[in-house]
């Protein structure tokens, strides 16, 4: 019997604290979790001076390849990215002040997105990416809802962190690297963009 979407999505939002780096339980070689099997980040391009930087800023993300036979509300073959939450001491100073905001490049934020980025072969500004579904808890569920809210990718945010003003400040940023409009046309295009992205659904629980 298939089981739920929303179950399976909180289920692989625990298990990315389980693998690589950091990992609270020790799951061997293991590359399979029920109906999904784990994707090489290498074959991401994340190689180990990339890998390095998300341990220094205490980043950890996952993919899956997962069966959509063994889940009920996945149609055909889906890729999860399941983001890790809080689990170390750096979380605090580069993962959680995103939620008031915070998206310079030492934080997990930039982290979020090249991961995704790196998975789906799309900038988050290229709407949602097909047969994908992002999952995380805590600080991973935040940054779900950041990433989720900016590509219109569905999402599952378990006990998440806040994210909507780092949402308000990426797209505020967006805006004003663009050049060639002026000062109205882009101010009623980040209007546009923060009440857009702010009323898409993100599921969480």
């Amino acid at each position: 019997m298939p089981i739920s979407k929303d179950l399976f999505l909180a289920i692989l939002s625990m298990d990315s604290y389980n693998r690589e780096y950091g990992a609270g339980i020790e799951l061997g070689d293991s590359s399979q979790i029920g109906a999904a099997t784990i994707l090489d980040r290498e074959s991401f391009g994340i190689d180990s001076t990339k890998y390095q930087a998300w341990q220094d800023a205490g980043f950890y993300a996952i993919a899956y390849d997962v069966d959509a036979s063994g889940v009920d509300g996945f149609d055909t073959n889906t890729t999860v990215i399941s983001y890790r939450g809080t689990d170390a001491v750096p979380d605090y100073t580069t993962g959680w002040v995103v939620s008031a905001g915070l998206i310079g490049d030492w934080t997990q934020a930039p982290q979020a997105l090249a991961f995704y980025s790196a998975v789906t072969g799309q900038v988050y500004s290229d709407g949602p990416a097909a047969n994908t579904y992002l999952t995380g808890h805590s600080l991973g569920g935040g940054l779900v809802g950041y990433v989720s809210q900016l590509s219109g990718t569905p999402g599952l945010g378990v006990d998440h962190m806040p994210y909507d003003v780092a949402v308000v400040m990426q797209i505020y940023c967006q805006s004003q690297c663009k050049k060639g409009s002026g000062t109205r046309l882009k101010t009623a295009s980040l209007r546009l963009q923060m009440f857009y992205a702010l009323t898409r659904e993100l599921s969480y629980s």
